[in-house]
C-alpha cells in the first residue's frame, strides 16, 4: 500500500503520495480555475507535472490500480496537480516529515 499522508501547508491542502515507480508524486489544490476547462489526460499531467508521456501513464494506471486516488479525472477536475516533489519542496520549504 503506497503511502499516505495529509497536511496544510501555507493554507495549501496538501496529499502526499508514494508512486511505487520512481519517487514521491504530490496532488495539491492549487485553489484556482486551472484545470476547470482541461480534460484530465496523460499530456495534460505531463504538462503541468513536468515528466514524461510514459510516466505520466504510468503513476495513472498505478494510483488507479492501487485505489490511491480513485478517480484521477475527478481529481484533476477539482483542481489537483501533480507535481514533483523537488519542486513541492521549492515552493513550501517544507519538512513533508522527513521525506
Amino acid at each position: 500500500m503506497p503511502y499516505t499522508t495529509d497536511e496544510v501547508i501555507e493554507g495549501v491542502y496538501t496529499e502526499v503520495y508514494y508512486d511505487n515507480i520512481e519517487n514521491y508524486s504530490l496532488f495539491y489544490n492549487v485553489g484556482s480555475n486551472i484545470c476547470k476547462e482541461q480534460k484530465a489526460s496523460a499530456s495534460y499531467i505531463r504538462s503541468i507535472a513536468g515528466i514524461g508521456y510514459s510516466k505520466a501513464m504510468k503513476l495513472i494506471k498505478e494510483f488507479q490500480k492501487n485505489n490511491v486516488i480513485g478517480n484521477y479525472i475527478e481529481k484533476i477536475k477539482s483542481y489537483e496537480v501533480l507535481i514533483s516533489l523537488n519542486e513541492f519542496k521549492n515552493k513550501f520549504k517544507g519538512d513533508l516529515y522527513g521525506l
